[in-house]
C-alpha cells in the first residue's frame, strides 16, 4: 500500500463534516457500472472505501426549472481494515464514540446525480447524494459524495447532522 497517499482532508465548517480522499482507482466494467476507491492517510494509518455507481441512471427534470436531477443505485464497499479504518474515522470526526470497529462488505442505497449525469464519468466532476434506506425509520441516512477523476479526488460530504450515528449504523452494521 502506498504510504505517500496525502492526508484525507478533514473539514469542520458550521458544525458539519466533510472528508476528501485521493481517487486511486476508477474503472468501468463491461457492463457500463463504475467502480472507484478513495484512500488517504489519517494519523498515519490508511483509511478509505470504494464506491459502485450502477449502470443506468433515470434523469428528473424538475418542474418549473431547468434542474435535471439523475436516479440510480450505487455502493459503498470495504476495503479491509483500511475501510475499518475509515469508519472509525468517521466515528471521531463526528464526535459519536460508538462502538465500530469495521466497514460492512457491502452497503446499498439509493443515488441521485445532483446536475450532474453519473455516466458522465470520468469526463467531468460529479455530486450524487447517497440515501441509505433501512426498513426503520430512524436508520435512514444521507450523505454526498463527490467523484473528480481529472482531478483524483473524492469527497465524503455530511448531509444533516441527524444523520450521523444512522450512518456510522448502515456503513458498519452496527445495530
Amino acid at each position: 500500500m502506498d504510504r505517500n497517499l496525502p492526508e484525507v482532508t478533514v473539514q469542520t465548517e458550521n458544525d458539519f463534516a466533510d472528508l476528501a480522499l485521493s481517487l486511486v482507482s476508477f474503472e468501468r466494467s463491461a457492463d457500463g457500472m463504475v467502480h472507484v476507491q478513495a484512500l488517504g492517510q489519517y494519523q498515519g494509518q490508511i483509511v478509505g472505501f470504494g464506491a459502485s455507481l450502477g449502470a443506468e441512471w433515470e434523469p428528473q427534470l424538475l418542474e418549473s426549472s431547468d434542474i435535471t436531477l439523475y436516479w440510480g443505485q450505487a455502493s459503498i464497499y470495504s476495503l479491509g481494515s483500511i475501510s475499518d479504518g475509515f469508519v472509525s474515522l468517521l466515528n471521531a470526526v463526528y464526535g459519536l464514540g460508538l462502538s465500530v470497529h469495521s466497514m460492512r462488505e457491502h452497503t446499498k442505497c439509493l443515488a441521485v446525480g445532483l446536475r450532474s449525469d453519473p455516466r458522465e464519468l470520468p469526463s467531468r466532476p460529479i455530486s450524487m447524494k447517497l440515501m441509505f434506506e433501512h426498513d426503520e425509520e430512524e436508520r435512514y441516512a444521507e450523505c454526498y459524495l463527490n467523484i473528480d477523476v481529472e482531478g483524483q479526488r473524492v469527497e465524503f460530504n455530511e448531509k444533516d447532522q441527524d444523520y450521523r450515528v444512522p450512518l456510522l449504523q448502515c456503513l458498519s452494521g452496527v445495530p
